[in-house]
């Protein structure tokens, strides 16, 4: 079981790494100000964990969520090296570089986190 969920992760975060890596250049520019909100980045990187933890609550283990984060950073980073024809999905700007590595972080704060997480009023431990 755990083998198969996380299988299914590194397909799933595979194709999450493809579709964030286009998604994370759109962003929207006020030109009077000169300020850029770069909503792609945020979309995709939200929408990365969420399907993280969603993995791991759902399948009950933390494998899912490690597959999800190892497909997602394989695709991720095979699109930010330059292909043969010189073609890069992912440039290397800041915010580009925040994307990757924020996602990188809380990505795999949201897979360590156990499954369910206690209630402190309903444990059974002895001393609580």
């Amino acid at each position: 079981m755990r083998s198969a969920s996380a299988l299914l992760g590194v397909f799933v975060g595979a194709l999450l790494g493809l579709v964030g890596a286009f998604l994370q250049a759109q962003r929207i520019v006020f030109e009077g100000w000169g300020v850029a909100i770069p909503w792609g980045a945020i979309v995709a990187s939200i929408g990365t964990l969420i399907v993280i933890r969603g993995a791991v609550v759902g399948t009950g283990t933390r494998w899912a969520g490690w597959g999800v984060i190892l497909g997602w950073l394989g695709v991720s980073l095979a699109l930010a090296a330059e292909s043969p024809s010189g073609d890069i999905a992912i440039s290397s700007g800041a915010r580009q570089m925040v994307y990757l590595f924020a996602t990188v972080i809380i990505g795999s704060t949201m897979a360590t986190l156990p499954p369910r997480l206690r209630n402190p009023r309903t444990s059974t431990d002895v001393g609580a």
